[in-house]
């Protein structure tokens, strides 16, 4: 067992394509506060923290690069090689999505990257505690394809069926904000 102690947080944030400037808008706005809180209040060193987005000329302070489904799989090869046994690695994809089992979706620039390759990806994270969270319409999907031992998988739908716009990414920020000593280290 690891102590707490030696424990360290990792986060990638992942804003995909907003498609009117609202959405856009919103998605960013969840994507900064995030940012904020892991790097403030819950003290998620720099090298830990990435947030790629639709647009990283908006926040190039912040924004790492964009989210393409070639730099969330490069940005989790890279997390992959600085993890410890007992550190916790939480993903947060926000945005719209589609939901088809396997091939579930959240809409990024380019090609979309599908619930499957999430999987694949994050399977290389066996000896951490990985907390994935699917602020996406119709990501209900999700949930069954990315469980596995020492997961936490969050979805803003039950269902790929719910496919209206989801609420769930901003209540999750606003969470997040107001209990941050959740995800300290």
């Amino acid at each position: 067992a690891t102590p707490l102690a030696a424990q360290r947080t990792h986060l990638l944030i992942v804003t995909g394509l907003g498609g009117e400037q609202q959405f856009s808008e919103s998605f960013a706005k969840q994507g900064a506060a995030l940012y904020d809180v892991a790097r403030t209040q819950w003290r998620v060193a720099d090298s830990s923290l990435t947030w790629l987005a639709e647009d990283p000329a908006r926040d190039a302070r912040r924004i790492g690069g964009r989210a393409s489904k070639e730099a969330v799989a490069a940005a989790l090869v890279a997390l992959s090689r600085r993890v410890a046994p007992g550190d916790v690695v939480v993903v947060a994809l926000i945005g719209h999505g589609s939901g088809e089992g396997p091939s579930s979706r959240v809409n990024l620039p380019g090609a979309d990257p599908t619930a499957a390759e999430y999987a694949t990806w994050i399977g290389g994270f066996a000896r951490q505690t990985v907390v994935f969270v699917v602020a996406a319409s119709a990501s209900g999907d999700f949930a069954t394809v990315l469980k596995g031992p020492g997961r936490v998988v969050l979805t803003a739908a039950r269902t790929a069926f719910e496919r209206n716009e989801s609420l769930f990414g901003a209540q999750f920020v606003r969470e997040a904000v107001g209990r941050q000593q959740v995800f300290q280290g």
